[in-house]
């Protein structure tokens, strides 16, 4: 895309890249959407289910492609254990995900 966006491509060329590029929506799988609404669950608790619909987004894309999720919301924080229950995100503290890499980088 970056190439299309070049002021010196031709608006032709633009407009047929434009016709190339678009996303193909897909579905979870029932495994993913009970894996994503327990991680919501355990979010909420007792508060306002809307308030963490984004975090529990966020927690559920770090399981599903094994990653590390950085935050300083002590909500989530604290809730870590028992989301490491039932997921594969690696839920951090910025502070604790750079001790992590200094340690790795002098290994």
């Amino acid at each position: 895309m970056k190439e299309a966006e070049h002021p010196n491509t031709p608006a032709r060329v633009k407009e047929e890249a434009l016709t190339k590029i678009f996303t193909i929506e897909t579905n979870l799988v029932p495994e993913e959407s009970q894996w994503k609404q327990n991680i919501w669950d355990i979010l909420t608790g007792n508060g306002k289910p809307e308030k963490m619909k984004q975090d529990a987004n966020h927690v559920f894309e770090a399981h599903k492609y094994s990653g590390y999720f950085v935050n300083t919301d002590a909500r989530i924080i604290n809730k870590r254990r028992e989301l490491h229950r039932i997921c594969n995100a690696i839920i951090v503290k910025p502070c604790e995900l750079l001790a992590f890499i200094k340690e790795h980088e002098n290994s």
